[in-house]
Parts: C-alpha cells; sequence; structure tokens
C-alpha cells in the first residue's frame, strides 16, 4: 500500500509569536504544524523563516539541533539577521 502524505496546512501567521528582537537576533514561538525552513515544493513555502523575513528584513532561521519537545507544542526558534551574519564571517 502507498503512503499519501497528508497536506501541509499551516497555522495562521499571527500564530507566530515574535518574543524578542534585537539588531542582531530574532527570537520566535513557532507553533506546531508550521516548518521552520521551506519544504519541497511551493506548497510548502509558508515558514517560520519567511514569516520572520516578511516582518523582520532578511533572517536565516537557525537550526534546531535538539529538539526538547515531543508533543507539538509551539517552541522557540531563533533567526539571525543576514546583515550580523556577514559582519562575523
Amino acid at each position: 500500500m502507498m503512503h499519501v502524505p497528508k497536506p501541509y496546512n499551516p497555522p495562521p501567521a499571527d500564530q507566530l509569536e515574535t518574543v524578542y528582537v534585537d539588531d542582531d537576533l530574532v527570537v520566535a514561538n513557532k507553533p506546531s504544524g508550521l516548518l521552520s525552513v521551506p519544504g519541497l515544493g511551493p506548497e510548502k513555502a509558508v515558514c517560520a523563516n519567511s514569516l520572520l523575513c516578511e516582518r523582520h528584513g532578511q533572517v536565516l532561521t537557525v537550526p534546531d539541533p535538539v529538539r526538547t519537545d515531543k508533543t507539538g507544542s509551539t517552541r522557540p526558534v531563533a533567526a539571525i539577521r543576514v546583515t550580523t551574519r556577514r559582519k562575523n564571517v
């Protein structure tokens, strides 16, 4: 039997809550069901990174190396501003 993936239905954009912003860093609470970065295909383009870019200019989402919540609940996501990354490279 072939596995058919369920369609991606991201939560409303206003559920991505920005909790901290400064010149170098943006931190937000990412709701369950929202991709951190774009998935494959245009239907998976809405993600925390794209929404944060719309709100705060060009940012790069920092990968979450260890997922501490396995419940699918809201979790923090951080993004570094591209200009900051270029300064420090």
